[in-house]
């Protein structure tokens, strides 16, 4: 393990704990060696925007140090854990030659959707979706319509804010929608 200090200004305890964290993370939820260094990076930035914050009458450096870090490797592991990035679910390299629907040898990429990323839909798929998705929207009680259209466009912090409403009952609103769009018609296409 390599102990300097690239961090200059920064006790070297803290930079000992931050590359000791780091060295945790490799070989554990997808991070590698080759991710450590960014791993040192992220949690030195984010302890750096957050001491502006210390309060000393509130808790002792060390403490909210430690604390600050713990909670950067916590967001790093969670966001490494999304479903979209999870590292167990990639299928292997896009060059690798697989059976296509007609059953030709073709290479993985071949059979994405560029756009989208997604093993690719025919068209007549593609029309049936959009129609089903439409008539589920139109379904939907007035608040849920609103979120539902408003989503297409808007992340669910910018639509929060456009709707006046806090970000809290927006997210409970689309675990809702999730749960109208998972029923009937809808539940062939996940």
């Amino acid at each position: 393990m390599d102990f300097r200090n690239r961090f200059d200004g920064i006790e070297k305890d803290v930079v000992l704990l931050i590359k000791s964290k780091a060295w945790r993370l490799v070989g554990r939820h997808g991070f590698t060696v080759s991710d450590r260094e960014d791993i040192e990076q992220e949690l030195m930035l984010d302890l750096l925007r957050r001491l502006r914050r210390f309060n000393p009458k509130r808790a002792k450096r060390k403490r909210f140090v430690n604390r600050v870090i713990d909670h950067g490797v916590a967001r790093l592991v969670e966001y490494q854990n999304a479903e979209m990035r999870d590292y167990s679910r990639h299928g292997g390299s896009l060059s690798k030659k697989v059976d296509s629907p007609d059953g030709e040898r073709v290479e993985r990429a071949e059979l994405l959707d560029v756009q989208t990323c997604h093993p690719g839909r025919a068209d007549e798929e593609t029309c049936q979706l959009e129609i089903d998705v439409e008539a589920v929207v139109a379904q939907l009680p007035g608040e849920l319509r609103v979120v539902a259209i408003g989503l297409k466009t808007e992340t669910v912090a910018g639509l929060a804010r456009k709707l006046a409403i806090p970000r809290t009952t927006l997210n409970d609103r689309v675990r809702e929608l999730r749960w109208h769009f998972a029923q009937g018609a809808m539940r062939k296409y996940l």
